[in-house]
């Protein structure tokens, strides 16, 4: 059976000890993915989940911007939230802004970081129209948006190189206790 889980954004809520003791105990929730963009996020949530016992990723939404590259974006979180519990650092890659330079942008990120525990955050609606399906499945895990209402195990890709997802994002804005959720499972 998957392992299921939750990600939190700046959108999602304050989460306090209760909350995260009712998701897990209710839901059976055991894993959260946070934004490490938004410190004021980050930090309270990993406190309060890590206390209550979850296993914790972070993620990074990229922007197309000409400001800052994917590594750029990417180093600036992984700064920012040096030494703090997570087991992977995932890469939101679906900024639909248009990049002329998106596939030099996720090589470079992949080459700088692949050493590390990062996968790659996308979706199938995303992948293949923006990133010209960018074959790097083998390179770095995936956690694919597929909002099909489903914590099955049906984990099954085929864009970039993927064919299998490590993780599922299964619903999009499930509201529990006050909390605006993204539900996820782990095959």
């Amino acid at each position: 059976m998957p392992q299921l889980g939750i990600d939190i954004s700046n959108w999602t809520g304050e989460i306090t000890a209760k909350n995260a003791r009712a998701m897990k105990n209710a839901l059976g929730i055991e894993r959260a993915i946070i934004a490490a963009q938004f410190p004021q996020t980050y930090f309270p949530a990993s406190d309060v989940l890590s206390k209550a016992g979850y296993t914790l990723d972070a993620y990074i939404y990229l922007y197309n911007t000409d400001s800052s590259s994917y590594l750029q974006q990417a180093q600036s979180a992984l700064d920012r939230i040096y030494g703090s519990p997570y087991t992977y650092l995932w890469l939101d890659i679906e900024d639909v802004t248009p990049s002329a330079t998106i596939v030099d942008e996720i090589n470079e990120l992949i080459n700088a970081l692949e050493n590390q525990n990062i996968g790659v955050y996308t979706g199938y609606w995303y992948w293949p129209a923006f990133t010209g399906n960018l074959q790097i499945g083998s390179r770095v895990p995936l956690w694919t948006a597929n909002w099909d209402n489903n914590s099955d195990g049906n984990f099954e890709v085929d864009y970039g190189g993927w064919k299998h997802a490590l993780v599922k994002q299964y619903k999009a804005g499930y509201q529990y206790n006050g909390l605006n959720l993204d539900l996820d499972a782990w095959s």
